[in-house]
């Protein structure tokens, strides 16, 4: 393996970890296919590899030599690469970067990696949270639904990219011919790197994620609503789903950032989806001219992602049970602001792409318990062992399907 593909891969690691870069950005910036797969094989481990550093190492090195450690334990234990020039090339990366005068601690500890045995924890929360490489409180919170915080961890979604088709620009039956031989879903098919290269911004063909589009779908309303609102509509798939069933409802979509509107407005425009106006606005502060003005609102809020960090796993680097707490009160906020732009009889729609239950369900019924003009109402879903739902739904991962989201309904009586 090359030396500079290594130290690009440390760099980009470095801003991610050091610099709170997101991995996808920095690797589409300074990066490659090789750079991905292993700037992603080291995070998607980030939690494993720290507990064999702290089993080999007493005092936590710095931050740049964390960095060194946890490539070079990847590529030594995990990778297809020799160990022995796993751990040459760490060394000989080490000095590039400018770490010559520890290389020789480096290399003892990436040696010595392969002696420590992950299979031999005996604490079951904390042999999870190694094995999956996903933090111990997050195991703890996985643990509450009667499957088991291991079934969740289990499954492993598809790592392809989710097409839906465009209603407005493509027929079913083309749609249907075009998605042959590859993976269906009840939203659309997985496609590889060949069809994108083919039609990436051929805008029949929609990329978003089954769970976003299921969610999306989540919203139907047994008469078509004159005025819907997305509240966090950025970067605006849910919201242009929503204009295709309802192509003659005004739709507002709302972001607390000028860039992510234009977002918006762009993705709208590329779509055909000319019944959306897009503005800047904090969906949790309240705004009296907005009240009882929507047939339809939807409110998929800001949130950990924890069950999206199969395919972005940088998303556990920074979650916290702090960070946790703050945002089930901001999406607490969001959730009551919206509450009062709905119409009586309207409907509220509140999402996540979390697993975790404090700001799912937790959220959701801390909303019904001091709303009672609002009551939950079974959703309608692409999969029918949801059909008898009670009016909330988590989508949890699928093996080699989708990945997590979470869903629940209200109609204001």
């Amino acid at each position: 393996m090359k030396s500079d593909l290594l130290f690009n891969c440390y760099k980009i690691l470095l801003s991610v970890y050091n610099g709170g870069a997101r991995a996808g950005r920095a690797l589409y910036d300074n990066g490659g296919d090789k750079e991905a797969a292993i700037v992603y094989g080291v995070l998607e481990r980030d939690v494993t590899l720290d507990y064999i550093v702290g089993k080999l190492v007493s005092k936590s090195p710095k931050p740049k030599v964390t960095v060194l450690l946890k490539l070079g334990i990847f590529l030594y234990r995990y990778s297809d690469m020799p160990q022995y020039a796993a751990a040459d090339q760490t060394v000989e990366l080490a000095k590039k970067a400018g770490l010559a005068g520890v290389s020789g601690f480096i290399n003892a500890v990436v040696r010595a990696s392969g002696g420590v045995d992950t299979e031999a924890i005996a604490d079951g929360e904390l042999y999870l949270s190694v094995k999956y490489s996903v933090p111990l409180f997050y195991v703890r919170k996985l643990a509450e639904y009667p499957q088991g915080a291991e079934a969740v961890l289990r499954a492993r979604p598809q790592k392809l990219t989710h097409i839906r088709r465009n209603a407005r620009l493509i027929s079913e039956q083309d749609f249907d011919a075009a998605a042959a031989g590859y993976l269906k879903s009840p939203a659309g098919f997985y496609a590889d790197a060949d069809f994108l290269s083919r039609y990436g911004k051929d805008s029949r063909f929609i990329v978003q994620s089954e769970g976003s589009v299921a969610v999306a779908y989540a919203c139907a309303d047994r008469l078509a609503p004159e005025r819907v609102l997305d509240a966090c509509a950025a970067p605006g798939g849910k919201a242009v789903y929503i204009s295709e069933r309802y192509p003659d409802s005004q739709i507002t979509a709302w972001d607390i950032h000028l860039h992510r509107v234009a977002l918006t407005e762009k993705y709208a425009a590329a779509c055909g989806a000319s019944n959306i106006r897009a503005e800047v606005r904090d969906a949790s502060a309240d705004a009296p001219e907005y009240h009882e003005a929507f047939d339809l609102a939807l409110c998929d809020v800001p949130c950990t992602g924890s069950g999206v960090a199969y395919s972005k796993p940088d998303i556990f680097l920074n979650m916290t049970e702090d960070g946790l707490r703050n945002l089930a009160q901001i999406q607490s906020a969001i959730l009551s602001a919206v509450a009062k732009y709905v119409k009586r009889g309207g409907v509220l729609v509140y999402s996540t792409c979390s697993l975790i239950p404090d700001e799912n369900e937790g959220v959701a019924d801390a909303f019904i318990a001091a709303h009672p003009e609002y009551a939950y109402e079974p959703l309608d879903t692409f999969y029918p062992e949801y059909a008898d739902n009670a009016g909330k739904i988590t989508f949890f991962p699928v093996e080699g399907g989708r990945e997590g989201f979470f869903a629940a309904r209200f109609r204001k009586l």
